[in-house]
């Protein structure tokens, strides 16, 4: 049976960089410059997605994605995807390196959730 997924975006939220559990879903947040980007679900262990969402057109601020998706989650992955191919994939190909998604995801939320520094006088 396909899994329906409903996306949604609150401007008046704060969503955090990366996938974060909230109680109707899943809040996600994805830094890009691409044209489109979107969620996918990937079964555990499997590296062909079930399900593509993509971020509502008012879940974008500038290079910012935002939405919550509500639905049933369990025993999947994830992985972001830029215009059209998965993230790590595309910036992989352009190191020419082999691909591996749970590196890449590791390493995005760290990269994402550098501070920034705050000056003030």
């Amino acid at each position: 049976m396909k899994q329906d997924y409903i996306a949604v975006a609150d401007k008046s939220r704060i969503y955090p960089p990366g996938v974060a559990a909230n109680g109707d879903g899943f809040d996600v947040c994805f830094i890009s410059e691409a044209e489109s980007c979107g969620l996918l679900l990937f079964k555990k262990g499997s590296r062909q997605p079930v399900a593509r969402i993509p971020f509502p057109h008012e879940g974008w601020m500038g290079n910012v994605h935002f939405m919550t998706v509500k639905g049933e989650f369990e025993g999947l992955e994830y992985a972001f995807e830029e215009d059209g191919k998965e993230a790590a994939r595309a910036k992989e190909e352009r190191k020419q390196k082999p691909f591996h998604k749970r590196y890449f995801l590791m390493i995005f939320q760290v990269v994402s959730c550098l501070p920034v520094a705050i000056c003030s006088r």
